[in-house]
């Protein structure tokens, strides 16, 4: 095993406090520092970048007398981990002297056996300062003024004195004086009432902050940081023994020159966490000169949120290398700045970046587990090293074809020198026969067994007692009963057992062990320590609430801690072995799981404001155990509604809940229901603001009715407040003309996008961004409608004022020369778009950086443009391309990653890839109905394509089935003149006709070429299309048998009403 070393100053920066006292003479005392002097301790603390912690485990004892053979162990253990701070009160009462003290306690504390006579309350102080040795005067007494006795009722005095034990009171007052006079601890006596002595308390403790952690010397944060991922990695290298193979291997890559990443893999518990950390020291002794940034994720509150990870490796690369650079603060940003920042040392020192256990990474961006963030390609000075278990992220980092290092299980050879090490560190031994039996156990060649089953054994007496025939005994039947479970899921229901039987049988709060784990699996990202103690507590006798306290709570979350992780501040558990061992013992009955969700919506529902927790948990919650009229309140409710539209996660999965409720409610009612009352209290400029943004989720959703209605009225209020030329009021303009566009009713948007841009250009000017926004989209609505002139006019006119006003590189400029392309393109100008299609990649990479949604968007363009001229090999690594970034950065189920999976599906389609493409177009149906809905026009959009995709297989019943189901949809939720629904019926009448069913395919076609008229005389012009549709009907009427006159006739009479001729 190696020396342990710090790869940074690790101080540990906290004061953690033990509080002793007799009991039921100092309640008032201790009331007034846990409520008034402690929190003021606690702010000055947390200032200072400091942890302050104050335990007093006998604090909500009913009972001392019963309690104190239970809570011995426990104060003793505490007051070791709160050494060297300590605070005693004493007045005239000696306290309780313990009945009996339990022979495993005595055996692990020997010195008990010449204190038998002492109280707790001396045991306490005897444990944590006279066994101390030098306190350095972080040890403070204070004594009660005897006169207080005179201001209690002569019926309480009792509780405040000891007859019978003042003269072991005196001897004990003596010696602690004596402590003082020795400089071993601070006394102060004589404190009159409760008040001076939080008085005293309060100055002594500040002072002895101001001390240790003066406010000019406040580690920076980033050092906070460090220090505790350092903590986390020197618990993990505790007992280290053997894997000098994978060690050596280890070495050898960081020792080699541009070597590409090195991932650990293994299963759940072999071991990557204590090797990396173990390396890590190793490799730090030997290179002192090397950058070593380690981050283990699940080890600190904050450690799983990528982008806090990122910044914390930009951070110390600024540090180190003096990069002046700003840290990029947008998510966008960061996501190359890894890459960027990296490159940025080269040929200085080496850089060592060791990333722990990437699956724990925290799901709360849907990009972030597919390491989208994690740079592909590293200067020659950088090394790498990662671990993963299987799951999303590895399978995000075998796409890049990274080196793997296999972390396998122990040999036998390992078990015995591992657990041995193990128990050394608590001066241990276990019995040769206990052993062997280890060794001989298959399932202790994983280290997370072993170590739980030492946990376990350890609970029991030193090594003296082993000679004991009877302790030994025991203790082989209890290791033997742990070593019968064949893997470490069945360990650890035994565990539970264990724990169950310890931690779970108190009368005041039973059954602490099962409702503690189900509260924590069935919330959603976990639980903080104090939501899970609010959880846990009960009503006192007045009938207030009150949480658990922490006497019960601790001894089990010490047990526990081990198979324990904090994410982003929230208990959860640290391995799948435990997750899936309380699944099957307390959950396996849905009802159990069910009453815990029920709690945990109570509780969260309860939270007035739409804070973080409670949007990430309630809506959920509700879900699951069905309560919608709940779920509909919540998602009703404007604020907690606002916040959600904001959130890149919650605005998806807002719709995703309404779906959920399905038809129990309408939110289009819902929504007007709940602006209606609130109208009357929000001022009138805010009004408007919110009738948007419920009618954007509308559009969004594909409810344009309720979304029309509300835009119409948020731009009535705005014209009537603001005045028609505001600016605000011309985003509602112009944002009504988005919803009419999306409804197909391209005349009324074209009257609405030339309004706003007539006026933007009076009172903005024509450069001002707002006006190029406008001409922009009106642009747009011009190549929608077939108007391919008057757009590229436009458009042109807009990206030649954007590279005058903004420069050629800005993201707006760039906007608007992708869209040129995209007109260009449409009209079959391949040659003019390509260079601009590149222009626009070429330029949102340099600006934007790879993995920007709008440079995803660039690589697919490109694609499409090179696919439609029939380039499909140089399409399809493009195509590719987009769509892995878009499932690393927005999520698999992103709309846009959608729309790339669709892409790619029709790519492999035209190159005769049916199979492929087939795989594709349901997984992009699937994925769309789930998170839109089976009705929304994306959605339909797939399912006519995956239509054609059948059509083109020669699966002609299939594709029809699709084809009328995409017609029907669309007329019922775009209506019959919209353009989805137009291109519906033409492919409906294609089938048909190819399946020779020519009377099926008549009424179609003629109802096509109708419905193209009407918006080529809407449009003032003959559409793109209509030749195109006019062939098609017109061989459909000859396959029917007709003459040449009577195809004229017929066609003559389509076209006549709308002023075309039949030639």
């Amino acid at each position: 095993m190696t020396k342990l070393q710090h790869l940074s100053h690790n101080k540990d920066r906290q004061i953690r406090v033990f509080i002793s006292s007799t009991f039921s003479d100092m309640h008032d005392e201790r009331d007034l520092l846990i409520k008034k002097i402690f929190p003021q301790l606690r702010k000055l603390c947390e200032e200072r970048a400091v942890i302050w912690t104050e335990v007093d485990l006998r604090w909500g004892i009913t009972k001392e007398e019963s309690d104190e053979g239970k809570i011995l162990p426990l104060c003793l253990e505490e007051i070791h981990r709160c050494r060297p701070y300590f605070i005693g009160l004493l007045g005239e009462r000696y306290g309780r002297v313990p009945k009996s003290i339990s022979a495993d306690l005595l055996e692990s504390q020997p010195w008990l056996k010449e204190h038998l006579e002492h109280s707790v309350t001396e045991l306490e102080i005897i444990h944590g300062v006279f066994n101390e040795g030098q306190m350095h005067k972080h040890a403070y007494f204070y004594f009660r003024d005897p006169k207080y006795l005179e201001s209690m009722p002569e019926g309480k005095q009792q509780y405040f004195m000891s007859d019978e034990a003042s003269g072991k009171l005196v001897k004990l007052k003596k010696k602690i004086r004596d402590a003082h006079d020795k400089e071993i601890c601070v006394l102060r006596e004589g404190y009159v009432n409760p008040e001076q002595l939080g008085e005293w308390i309060l100055e002594d403790f500040t002072a002895l902050i101001d001390r240790l952690y003066p406010k000019d010397k406040i580690p920076y944060p980033l050092d906070q940081e460090a220090m505790r991922h350092e903590a986390y990695a020197k618990s993990r290298r505790l007992a280290f023994v053997g894997r000098s193979d994978l060690l050596r291997q280890m070495d050898e890559h960081a020792g080699s020159t541009g070597a590409k990443p090195l991932v650990l893999t293994g299963e759940s518990g072999c071991g990557k966490s204590a090797l990396l950390a173990e390396w890590a020291a190793r490799w730090h002794d030997k290179n002192p000169k090397d950058l070593i940034i380690q981050h283990y994720t699940g080890s600190t509150p904050e450690s799983a949120d990528w982008q806090g990870l990122v910044r914390r490796i930009l951070s110390e690369l600024k540090r180190a290398f003096n990069i002046s650079d700003e840290l990029p603060m947008q998510s966008d940003a960061l996501r190359t700045a890894m890459q960027d920042w990296l490159v940025k040392t080269a040929g200085s020192r080496r850089v060592v970046i060791v990333l722990d256990a990437l699956n724990q990474i925290s799901s709360e961006d849907a990009s972030a587990k597919q390491l989208g963030w994690l740079p592909f390609a590293l200067p020659t000075n950088v090394r790498l090293i990662v671990s993963s278990l299987p799951g999303e992220s590895l399978d995000a980092l075998r796409k890049r074809n990274w080196k793997e290092l296999h972390v396998p299980l122990f040999a036998r050879d390992d078990i015995a020198p591992a657990a041995k090490a193990y128990f050394d560190i608590f001066s241990k031994r276990l019995h040769r026969e206990i052993l062997a039996k280890i060794e001989d156990t298959a399932a202790a060649a994983n280290p997370l067994f072993l170590r739980a089953v030492l946990d376990e054994l350890r609970q029991f007496g030193l090594s003296k007692e082993l000679e004991n025939k009877d302790f030994r005994k025991k203790l082989e039947e209890e290791a033997f009963n742990y070593l019968k479970a064949p893997d470490p899921l069945a360990l650890f229901n035994l565990i539970l057992n264990r724990w169950d039987r310890d931690f779970g049988q108190d009368d005041e709060y039973p059954d602490l062990v099962r409702r503690s784990l189900c509260l924590i699996a069935c919330s959603r990202f976990g639980l903080s320590e104090s939501e899970l103690l609010d959880l846990l507590g009960k009503k006192n006798a007045d009938g207030k609430y009150e949480p658990l306290p922490r006497r019960p709570w601790t001894p089990f979350y010490l047990a526990a801690e081990n198979d324990l992780a904090q994410r982003a501040g929230l208990l959860t558990f640290g391995h799948d072995y435990l997750r899936a061992a309380v699944q099957r013992r307390y959950l396996d009955d849905e009802a159990a799981a069910c009453h815990f969700r029920h709690q945990l919506a109570g509780y969260f529902g309860s939270i007035p404001q739409p804070t973080d927790r409670k949007l990430d948990e309630l809506p959920l919650l509700l879900r699951d155990v069905e309560q919608w009229e709940a779920l509909k309140d919540l998602l009703a409710d404007l604020p907690t509604f606002d916040r959600m539209r904001e959130h890149p996660r919650w605005k998806w999965e807002l719709h995703g809940f309404w779906l959920a409720i399905g038809g129990r409610y309408d939110p289009i009612e819902v929504y007007r229901h709940a602006l209606d009352e609130t109208e009357p209290n929000l001022s009138a400029e805010r009004l408007p603001y919110y009738f948007n943004k419920v009618a954007i989720f509308h559009l969004d959703a594909g409810r344009y009715e309720g979304s029309e209605q509300l835009h119409c009225r948020a731009l009535e209020v705005s014209e009537s407040v603001l005045g028609n030329e505001h600016p605000d009021t011309l985003t509602y303009v112009n944002n009504l003309a988005m919803l009419q566009k999306s409804k197909g009713d391209y005349e009324g948007a074209e009257q609405l996008y030339r309004h706003a841009l007539e006026i933007s250009e009076s009172v903005l000017g024509n450069e001002h961004p707002d006006t190029l926004t406008y001409m922009n989209n009106l642009a747009e609505l011009l190549r929608s409608k077939g108007d391919y002139e008057g757009a590229e006019q436009l458009h042109y006119r807009v990206m030649e004022v954007s590279e005058s006003v903004l420069g050629n590189e800005h993201p707006d400029t760039l906007t608007y020369v992708n869209n040129l392309a995209l007109l260009l393109g449409s009209k079959g100008d391949y040659e003019g778009a390509e260079p601009l299609f590149r222009r626009t990649l070429a330029g949102r990479e340099c600006v934007l950086g790879k993995e920007h949604p709008n440079t995803i968007e660039s690589v697919n363009n490109l694609a499409w443009m090179l696919k439609s001229k029939g380039d499909y090999e140089g399409a399809e690594p493009l195509f590719r391309r987009s769509l892995e970034a878009s499932e690393h950065v927005l999520g698999n189920e992103h709309p846009n990653t959608l729309t790339y999976v669709n892409n790619l599906a029709a790519l492999l389609e035209n190159k005769g890839d049916y199979e492929g493409a087939e795989l594709l177009s349901h997984r992009a149906l699937e994925a769309s109905e789930r998170v839109l809905g089976k009705e929304h026009p994306n959605t339909l959009t797939i399912v006519n394509n995956l239509a054609g995709l059948l059509y083109s297989k020669g699966d002609y019943e299939g594709a029809e089935s699709l084809f009328r189901h995409a017609l029907e949809a669309s007329e019922r939720v775009l209506g019959n003149e919209h353009p989805n629904t137009l291109g519906n019926v033409n492919n409906l009448a294609g089938l048909l006709y190819s399946k020779g069913d020519y009377k099926g395919a008549e009424p179609l076609f003629r109802r096509s070429l109708e419905d193209i008229c009407k918006v080529s005389r809407k449009m003032g012009g003959q559409h793109p299309h209509l030749k195109i549709i006019f062939y098609n009907y017109a061989t459909c009427l000859q396959k029917m048998g007709m003459n040449g006159e009577q195809v004229r006739q017929r066609l003559k009479a389509v076209l006549k009403p709308y002023g075309f001729s039949a030639r």
